[in-house]
Parts: structure tokens; C-alpha cells; sequence
């Protein structure tokens, strides 16, 4: 055994963790609330009151059984300037509890305020936690540790490997006393310790590579084990045996998550790519009933409130609550509810919006985003487009149909429906004339126009992805068309065509052809415009698109939007005033996005997510490769992030000098240089590729001679 001050590792993550900071943003959340931030669990501590969590230093209380939900973040420090990253939460009694990450923090007064545990921040990250008692705790993360003063200071326990195969338990673990505790491995191994840790047994080899992705005792003797291929294994003898219960054809890949009431009524939850799937048992097990939730993909958690009620987190910052035994639910934590991602943004107005939704859902407000009405076209298709030609009269595509307004959305009424089609864009002239994109299996895919309002469409102009539409005026819009050259002896290049109308849309002029796969392209007038691309530098032409030059920016998105001659955006990320000669890089984390004017804008993207902002989403760096724009040192948040398997890092210098750019992980260990060399004054950008990485966290920082900075990013395979 050994105490952990952990010392090389522990100077390698207090050198990671100098200056950590993160970004400011002129984005406000409007749903939902109170946090924008997805939670990583949610624990009632009794009938009524509970707590909830995410990763970034968000945690928000329910004393009425999870009816509503208010931050208690008092108490919680930015300590040397890092913000604290939450996983895992353990109670001992409904007052006292910890929850950890880079640290540990602790409750006496059943989460109304916190408190770090000094000493945690030189420990090691702490992927899970459980606490027996005030001083007893235990976590494994990377390797098995014990804790016997609350938290300060952590002993490493090495596992015999006779008992465990060199097993990863990744995390997986639960103790139902200060001595008795289990294990569950990646190989379908379960070990038991009577001892604290200092001794382990396997009680459970499935003799399969199935990987445990939870393990949960109610009391000394009867405890749930799930695997990630949906084995479910039942202990009634404090873990000493275990009984396969059922084996489910559903994945509980994404995620597991159980509930036990008794030994004979419990309930799992798993998450799959549509949504989240419930299975309960009131006979132990032998008859399950399998339905459907509300549950967006990702991380979903829940627990018992007052009454036999349910109460839910996702981590698209939503929490649930379940009065009939999880049959249905309801959202606490949006006036929306759920409504799935938001695909379009369109304002009219500084006043009237509308939003366009999974599962044929418009939201409509008529109050700048104070307040939404949720309207049901009673489509199950997304709604991918939005197109006004005044006040009161507009269109609006899904998957399959086009819709169409006359009282400002407050009706919608069905113009056309075509099985085969996927409409992805639409542009309305007036009340008769429209341009569509369209994907097709079943004949041509490619840009489409009406004379009749939506009842037939003719095709203009075939391919299979075209981007939509930008018109600088009436008659004249451009367009752009990508595909995948591939070569006879292997290998493909990216290629993407512009076009020009001056007519509508009934006739398209080809411009030219660019390597690169271009996701959005913006206008100012007929001849300057701009391109983005995923795996380009932004692209900019001065003649009306015939050619094309790479910029010193990466500024990819799927929108690029001018509300003038000097002022956009690209995607929400970046902007620019001085007609796209620099572009500030902003912290916005929707999808899609549109502004009414230079300041008010709106954005939306993932679970339902919506922001709003009044002073142009804010300023935070610049991105580019330019030497008089750097008169500081900067290090500036990822790009995307989260990301996979590629993203890119800005920096700036403000004087000549060596530079390094390192990636290291959670433990602090280094996994490769970016960057190791002399620079001139100047911004700069680097691409780091984690494909051969593992999804998870990790960490990036700027060494110069007088300056470090670390920050944060996200992998997410």
C-alpha cells in the first residue's frame, strides 16, 4: 500500500491545472433552467429533498420532492483559477454527502452549501466515489484507493491480479459497509472485499467479455449487476452469489442506471440512440414491463421521490419527474417540456420567432424568448425548415412535407407530402414562388421550385447535398453542392461546386469547383462572400464566386449569416465587424442560430437548448494566423468541442519566443506536443486528432517562457 501525494503525477496535474479557465459568453440560457449545463446524476436524499449535478460545477436543490429546482452552488471555489468538474455523488445520511471530479466537495446541510475537502485538489481524479462513513471513502479510478480522514488525504490498494485477470473495473463499484465492498471488471468480473480492500474475491466470472456498467445494493444483502450487452445478474446473499434474471436484446452500451426499492421491485434504465428505454419488476425480476420515456440520448439517472414518485436528469440539462410509477413524465426544468433537438431558427422580428423541432414540433414566441407556444403539425418527421414572406404568412419543410401559414404560425396546414423526398431547406419568394432542397432515393435529389405555392415542385437543378440558399436580393442567390471524388486504386478527395441564379432559382450558373467539403456558405453583396468547411480554413471570393482564396481562419458551422455590410456570424462561434477581414472567435454551444440585427440574436441546438443574446453573442479571442492582432497571450477554448475525432486550438503570443501546446489526460499525463518550437509574435492555430484516443477528458495548455494556461476539452466518440 501506499499514500497518494502522488508525487511526479501530482506536480504534472498542479501544473495542468495552473490558470484553468474558461471563457465568457454573451449567450443567456432561456431553456432550460435554471442550469444550461447537462447533469451527470441526481441522488433524493429523502422524500423531498435532492440534489442534482453536472460535470461543470453546477448542482441545483429540490426540497419539494422535484417539483422545482434551485443552484446551490454556495461554497464552492474557483481555487488557483480552476473550476471544479463534478462526476460522482455519495451520501451517508440525509444530511452529510461528497460529490467528486478534480476534487471533493462536501455537504452538512443536505446540499444548501458546499465546501472543498482540503487536500482532495492533490488527489487523484476522482471518477466515482462512495463514502461508508464521515472519514471511511472509496474510489476507483485507474487503480483501487481508500480514504480514512474524509477525503485529504487517499491510500492506493493494489488488486491481486489472481483475483481480477488484470481486469479494468473502470469505475464500477459499490460498498454496502466501511469493510464490504464490490467491483464490477470489463471481462464480466464481479470481486467482493470483506476487508476494506485489502483482500478480493471473485464471486461472479460470466466467462464472456460482457463489460459491468453498474452494480447498486440496497442493503447488506440483495444488489443488481448490469452488463453492457443487457445481462442482468441478481445477488440475494450480500454478493456471495449471483443469478442471471434476463438477458435483454437492448444495448445498455450508452449507459446504465438502476433503481432498487425492494428485493422484488426495481427498475433499469437505458439509453439508447433515440431516446431512453425503461424496464421494471415487481415479482424479482422473473416478468419486466419494457417502454418507452421522454429521455433524450445521453447520460440519463434517476431515484425515488416523496409518494412512490420518480425524478430524472439527462444531460441535456432537463429533470423529469414521474408520478405513476415512470408510465409518463413531466419536465420540471423547461416550460417547454421535451422537445427533442432544434434543427431551425428563424426571427421576424426582435419579438416573434419560431423554432423548428424533432418530431413535427414548432415552438412560437411572440416575447423575444421569454415565453414559447409549442405547435404539433402531428408530423413524426423534424422539421428542417422555416421561411416567412411577411408577418403572417410563411412555410415550413419536414423530412416529408411542406406546411404552410397564413396567422403567423399560430395554424400550419399541410401543402404537400411527398413519402420519397427529404426536404432540407426552403426559400419563399411569395405566396406562390419557393426554392426547395431535396434528398431523394427514388429519383433526383437537388434544388427544386414551386409556382403554386408548394402543391408540385419542378426540379432546377439536380445533386444530392446541396447546402440551401443565400440570396443577397430577390432574383440573385448563390448555392453550393458537395460530393466525394474517389480514385480507382483507393482514396477520395472532398469537392464542393458553386452556383449563381439571377432568376429565382429556375436557372443555376456553374462558378467553379474547390477542394474541400463546404458546410455553409454567406454574402455580403454579388461579389464577397464566404465558405466554410470542416476540414478547411474558411474560404473567401471577391468576384462573385468564380474564385476562391484559403484565410488564415478555421471557422466552421453550418450557417453563415450577414445582418450588413460589416457585421456576421458564422455557426454563432465567430463574428465579424469589419466585413469578414478578422473574425472574433465566441462561445456558443447550439447548432443553429439567427440574429435580427448585429446584437439580438437567437440560438438553439441539441435536447432543446435555446439562447438568446443582446450584445452580438459577445467577444473572446480572434482566431487566425496574424501577427498585429496579438498584443496578449491567449489561449482560447477548442473548436468544436466536444469533438471526434478532430478539433482545433487557438493561440495568440504577444512576443517572440518558445512555444509549447501539450495534451495530457486526467491523471496528468502527457499525451502528445502540438507544439514545441520558436515563434514570432502572432495567433496561431493547431489541429489535434483523437482518434486513437479513448472518449473522456482532456486537458491542453500554452507554455511560454512567462505565461501557461490550461483548458478543457471533450472527446466524444
Amino acid at each position: 500500500m501506499k499514500a497518494i501525494k502522488l508525487l511526479t503525477p501530482v506536480f504534472v496535474f498542479l501544473l495542468l491545472f495552473t490558470n484553468f479557465s474558461y471563457s465568457q459568453s454573451g449567450w443567456q440560457s432561456l431553456n432550460p433552467t435554471p442550469s444550461r449545463f447537462g447533469y451527470q446524476d441526481i441522488k433524493m436524499l429523502n422524500s423531498n429533498t435532492g440534489i442534482a449535478f453536472g460535470r461543470d460545477n453546477i448542482i441545483v436543490r429540490t426540497t419539494d420532492a422535484g417539483e422545482t429546482w434551485v443552484p446551490k452552488n454556495s461554497g464552492i471555489p474557483v481555487i488557483s483559477g480552476n473550476q471544479i468538474i463534478l462526476e460522482h455523488i455519495s451520501f451517508i445520511n440525509s444530511q452529510t454527502g461528497f460529490i467528486a471530479g478534480n476534487y471533493i466537495i462536501k455537504t452538512t446541510d443536505a446540499g444548501e452549501t458546499w465546501a472543498v475537502v482540503p487536500g482532495s485538489e492533490l488527489q487523484i481524479y476522482f471518477e466515482n466515489i462512495k463514502y461508508t462513513s464521515l472519514n471511511r471513502g472509496y474510489s476507483y479510478t485507474y487503480g483501487f484507493y481508500r480514504t480514512m480522514d474524509g477525503g485529504s488525504m487517499w491510500i492506493q490498494n493494489p488488486i491481486p491480479t489472481q483475483s481480477t485477470g488484470n481486469v479494468n473495473f473502470k469505475g464500477y463499484m459499490d460498498f454496502i459497509n466501511d469493510n464490504t465492498g464490490f467491483l464490477a471488471g470489463n471481462n464480466g468480473i464481479i470481486i467482493k472485499t470483506i476487508n476494506g480492500g485489502d483482500n478480493w474475491t471473485r464471486v461472479l466470472d460470466t466467462n464472456s467479455q460482457n463489460k459491468f456498467n453498474q452494480i447498486k445494493f440496497i442493503n447488506d444483502n440483495v444488489g443488481i449487476a448490469i452488463t453492457e450487452s443487457g445481462n442482468v445478474f441478481k445477488s440475494l446473499n450480500g454478493g456471495n452469489s449471483w443469478t442471471p434474471l434476463s438477458t435483454f436484446t437492448t444495448s445498455f452500451y450508452y449507459g446504465a442506471s438502476v433503481s432498487i426499492f425492494s428485493e422484488n421491485d426495481f427498475m433499469m434504465a437505458a439509453n439508447q440512440s433515440n431516446g431512453l428505454k425503461f424496464y421494471k419488476t415487481n415479482n424479482g425480476g422473473i416478468n419486466w414491463v419494457e417502454f418507452f420515456t421522454p429521455g433524450v440520448y445521453g447520460g440519463s439517472r434517476f431515484d425515488l421521490a416523496s409518494g412512490g414518485s420518480l425524478v430524472q436528469c439527462t444531460d441535456r440539462g432537463l429533470i423529469f419527474k414521474s408520478v405513476n410509477n415512470a408510465d409518463s413524465w413531466q419536465c420540471k426544468t423547461s416550460k417547454i417540456g421535451y422537445i427533442g433537438d432544434i434543427s431551425c431558427v428563424k426571427f421576424l422580428n426582435a419579438n416573434t420567432g419560431f423554432m423548428g423541432c424533432a418530431e413535427g414540433i414548432i415552438l412560437k414566441t411572440t416575447d423575444s424568448g421569454l415565453n414559447f407556444d409549442k405547435i404539433n403539425l402531428n408530423d413524426v418527421n423534424n422539421v428542417t425548415a422555416v421561411s416567412f414572406i411577411n408577418d403572417n404568412t410563411g412555410f415550413c419543410t419536414t423530412w416529408k412535407s411542406v406546411y404552410k401559414t397564413i396567422n403567423c404560425g399560430s395554424n400550419w396546414s399541410i401543402v404537400s407530402n411527398i413519402d420519397t423526398v427529404e426536404y432540407t431547406n426552403i426559400k419563399f419568394f411569395n405566396e406562390q414562388e419557393g426554392l426547395a432542397t431535396a434528398y431523394t432515393d427514388f429519383g433526383e435529389s437537388g434544388i427544386y421550385k414551386t409556382q403554386d405555392g408548394g402543391i408540385t415542385w419542378t426540379l432546377k437543378k439536380s445533386g444530392a447535398y446541396f447546402k440551401g440558399f443565400n440570396f443577397i436580393n430577390e432574383q440573385t442567390g448563390f448555392t453550393s453542392y458537395s460530393y466525394v471524388q474517389t480514385f480507382p486504386h483507393g482514396g477520395s478527395v472532398d469537392h464542393t461546386r458553386f452556383y449563381k441564379t439571377t432568376d429565382k432559382g429556375n436557372t443555376w450558373q456553374y462558378l467553379t469547383d474547390v477542394s474541400a467539403n463546404v458546410s455553409a456558405i454567406g454574402f455580403i453583396n454579388e461579389l464577397t462572400g464566404f465558405a466554410s468547411s470542416p476540414t478547411f480554413s474558411l474560404l473567401k471570393t471577391t468576384d462573385g464566386g468564380l474564385n476562391w482564396g484559403a484565410t488564415d481562419y478555421y471557422c466552421y458551422a453550418n450557417k453563415i449569416q450577414f445582418v450588413n455590410s460589416l457585421t456576421g456570424f458564422i455557426g454563432g462561434k465567430f463574428k465579424t465587424t469589419n466585413g469578414g477581414e478578422t473574425w472574433f472567435q465566441q462561445n456558443f454551444e447550439g447548432t443553429t442560430f439567427d440574429y435580427v440585427n448585429s446584437d439580438l440574436g437567437f440560438g438553439a441546438g441539441y435536447g432543446g437548448f435555446i439562447w438568446k443574446t443582446t450584445d452580438g453573442g459577445g467577444s473572446v479571442g480572434i482566431n487566425g494566423n496574424t501577427a498585429e492582432v496579438a498584443d496578449k497571450y491567449l489561449l482560447s477554448q477548442n473548436y468544436p468541442n466536444p469533438f471526434n475525432p478532430e478539433t482545433k486550438i487557438q493561440f495568440s503570443i504577444p512576443k517572440n519566443g518558445l512555444v509549447k501546446i501539450i495534451v495530457y489526460d486526467l491523471l496528468g499525463r502527457e499525451v502528445k506536443q502540438l507544439v514545441n518550437e520558436f515563434k514570432q509574435q502572432g495567433t496561431y492555430n493547431v489541429s489535434f486528432n483523437g482518434g486513437n484516443l479513448s472518449s473522456g477528458i482532456y486537458f491542453y495548455k500554452l507554455i511560454t517562457d512567462d505565461f501557461i494556461e490550461t483548458k478543457k476539452m471533450i472527446l466524444v466518440k
